[in-house]
């Protein structure tokens, strides 16, 4: 099986962002992959997730999990 690619948008100096990464790195290497996306690395990702950061997304389908969640949120998004 693939590990199937998230991709965490994030920002700079976001507290919210690294308690979000707290939250889905013990997925990481369980058949899940994580890349820490800057929203300020583009201005269309800006526009787009700059005032909702953190957002988890799944690559494989493209859903997403905003902001707030928690483990029992990671784990069920990701089943």
């Amino acid at each position: 099986m693939a590990e199937v690619e998230l991709r965490l948008f994030s920002g700079p100096n976001c507290g919210l962002c690294d308690d979000a990464v707290d939250l889905v790195s013990p997925f990481v290497g369980d058949g899940y992959r994580l890349q820490i996306v800057d929203v300020t690395s583009s201005l269309e990702l800006k526009k787009r997730y700059g005032l909702k950061i953190p957002v988890l997304c799944r690559d494989d389908t493209g859903e997403e999990l905003n902001w707030p969640f928690d483990q029992a949120r990671v784990q069920a998004f990701l089943s």
